[in-house]
């Protein structure tokens, strides 16, 4: 009997030692791990202005989103503003503090044009974990910040520092506070520069937007048929309504020009969609035109005018590329021309050899008026003919028609322009 108690001693001993891990519960805490401590500094590069209320809430919309980072990351706030220091001065600083790391954003720019530089050095490793440079070419708005600027930083923070992501709680207070405004515009309106994505006025005429406050906005208002539409607003505790008078755009236009830069002509255009698609009517005449100097004319006509017994009737469609308040302008277009002969003896009527073609139009717009445009339109013109070489003898003998190909039924003219100044009626 006591041999046997003997024996089982060391095997009673050993299920005394594991009873405690053998009846846990499964899944309990184990001693917590100390957080990773970090300095944050924010400064200014040197040279740009931002005023003081644009810094100090680019700054906390940051802090905002640095305490969603992690539980396992303590952060100590530095300094707002100043001069940036050296690695080595911040990683002194830093170590005085008691952290064991550091993170540096720098802005520039301004908030029309807002650029970031963030680094992050880690003092246990003794070296930089992570450089982001941040960029926008349009109009901020502080409630856009966290998505369009620190998303990317608190990412690298939780790879480069091993972090698991903080759980969201319910009872934690919102350090950005929010105001809506109500933008009355017309229904289909696209409004830009308060948020990351467009957004349309609804058919009711009215949008709604949350936007982080106090802060300076601007936003551009787009529609299809009316001149865009900008707008800036400082936006405090309260909402605010903004009402958007738009501008209608024109529905007719009236041309002059010469055509290359020698013969004179009028167009009228109506816009179906007004300043973007439209239809136009015009007369172009050679019946008197500037001459230019021309080595290879071999007239003995002195004259600084001169004229041919033929108009041009045209008729085109078209529509503009880029926004009416740019201050260059594309369109393009096309249409058909109709010759007419107007001679002493032969009256008015169709040019017999050649009476109709076909125009293709590539033009460029460039003024800062709205109402007054200067143009300049690149016109190559397919004349339809059964008689290509009589066209081609229509010309003086010892001239050389270089601007001009001949084919077995058309004749094209690749070097035609018109010079001249629209007028948006």
């Amino acid at each position: 009997m006591v041999t046997l108690r003997n024996r089982c001693l060391p095997v009673v001993f050993l299920f005394y030692l594991l009873t405690p891990a053998l009846f846990s519960e499964e899944g309990e805490s184990p001693l917590p791990v100390e957080p990773r401590r970090l300095l944050l500094y924010f400064q200014q590069e040197e040279g740009t202005e931002f005023l003081e209320i644009e810094l100090l809430l680019i700054y906390e919309s940051l802090l905002a989103k640095l305490s969603e980072v992690s539980s396992g990351i303590a952060i100590t706030e530095a300094q707002i503003g100043g001069m940036a220091g050296t690695i080595e001065e911040k990683s002194q600083l830093a170590r005085e503090q008691g952290a064991d790391s550091w993170l540096s954003a720098m802005v520039s720019g301004s908030m029309e044009s807002l650029r970031v530089y963030v680094s992050s050095f880690d003092l246990l490793k003794e070296r930089l974990v992570f450089e982001i440079r941040l960029q926008s070419e349009s109009p901020v708005g502080l409630a856009d910040l966290a998505r369009r600027f620190w998303d990317s930083t608190t990412q690298a923070l939780r790879e480069k520092y091993s972090l698991v992501e903080a759980a969201a709680h319910p009872e934690i207070k919102k350090i950005i506070e929010s105001a809506e405004i109500v933008i009355l515009a017309q229904p289909g309106t696209m409004v830009t520069g308060l948020s990351e994505k467009q957004l349309e006025v609804g058919q009711g005429g009215v949008l709604r937007i949350e936007l982080a406050v106090p802060g300076t906005y601007s936003f551009e208002a787009l529609k299809r048929g009316y001149y865009p539409y900008k707008d800036k607003f400082y936006l405090e505790s309260e909402g605010k309504v903004i009402e958007i008078v738009q501008q209608h755009g024109s529905r007719y236009a009236l041309n002059f020009y010469l055509n290359n830069f020698s013969f004179p002509g009028f167009e009228l255009s109506y816009y179906f969609i007004p300043n973007f698609l439209f239809a136009r009517v015009g007369f172009n005449t050679f019946l008197l035109g500037i001459r230019l100097t021309d080595e290879n004319d071999y007239t003995d006509d002195d004259s600084w005018l001169q004229s041919h017994s033929l108009s041009h009737f045209n008729i085109a469609a078209g529509c503009y590329l880029g926004r009416e308040d740019r201050y260059y302008r594309w369109l393009v277009s096309g249409g058909l021309f109709a010759r007419l002969i107007m001679a002493k003896g032969y009256g008015i009527g169709f040019e017999p050899i050649a009476p109709f073609g076909v125009q293709a139009i590539i033009g460029l717009e460039f003024s800062h008026s709205e109402k007054r445009r200067l143009f300049l339109e690149y016109v190559p013109l397919l004349y339809l003919t059964g008689y290509p070489e009589l066209m081609r003898a229509s010309f003086p003998p010892d001239y050389e028609p270089w601007n001009y190909i001949f084919g077995n039924s058309y004749v094209v003219d690749f070097f035609n322009f018109r010079f001249g100044l629209r007028f948006q009626l």
